[in-house]
């Protein structure tokens, strides 16, 4: 883990044993790195659930799991639940709904004051072929109403952005980047609030 605010963490993941609850991280891995899946916050991932259906969404059904989390002295468990929104609604990401049991496991006071000085999660910035159809995609998602930027749009999102650029824009803002030649739509991006420019 990275950084953690009171809203926003961000984790480093690799697939240690394959199994049945990492098959889309293995499938991914196949064709490249890099960001992959955008988690939002629920206290009750079953009712949180039950809403999106109501509202003509069609998530995945809830998974609980657990996997195993080092402390000093002890190894104990991270408990979740979570389910995935369909891919056609989120291009580009798979963004999941969870919900923790365990939050004193993941969320820990040594995670926090990172001397790279991020506090939040500013934005989440995408490549799309077509920025207005995605941009429309997560506008419903979140219920917000897409503004138009220099190439793209941003989403409002919470307390952060959805970024989604034309290929065109993408090129000239990340110049080079590896992440270009993937096949769209794709992640691109994270933008993080710090606390220190300089630091």
């Amino acid at each position: 883990m990275l950084f953690r605010s009171e809203r926003d963490y961000f984790e480093v993941l690799a697939v240690d044993k394959p199994g049945p609850f990492n098959g889309d991280q293995q499938a991914m891995l196949k064709e490249r790195e890099g960001l992959w899946a955008l988690a939002l916050q629920t206290d009750d991932a079953r009712a949180a659930h039950g809403r999106l259906k109501a509202a003509g969404f069609h998530p995945t059904d809830p998974v609980d799991f657990a996997r195993p989390v080092e402390l000093p002295g002890r190894t104990t468990e991270a408990r979740f639940s979570v389910f995935y929104f369909e891919a056609d609604a989120v291009p580009g990401l798979r963004l999941f709904l969870c919900q923790h049991y365990t939050r004193d496991v993941v969320w820990r006071p040594d995670y926090l004051g990172q001397a790279n000085a991020a506090k939040s999660l500013a934005h989440v910035t995408l490549v799309a072929d077509d920025p207005d159809a995605a941009a429309k995609s997560y506008g419903r998602v979140f219920g917000t109403t897409p503004a138009p930027i220099t190439g793209g749009f941003i989403v409002p999102a919470g307390q952060a952005e959805i970024r989604v650029l034309s290929a065109l824009q993408a090129a000239h803002e990340f110049a080079g980047d590896p992440v270009l030649t993937y096949k769209h739509p794709v992640p691109l991006a994270l933008g993080l609030a710090v606390s220190d420019r300089r630091a």
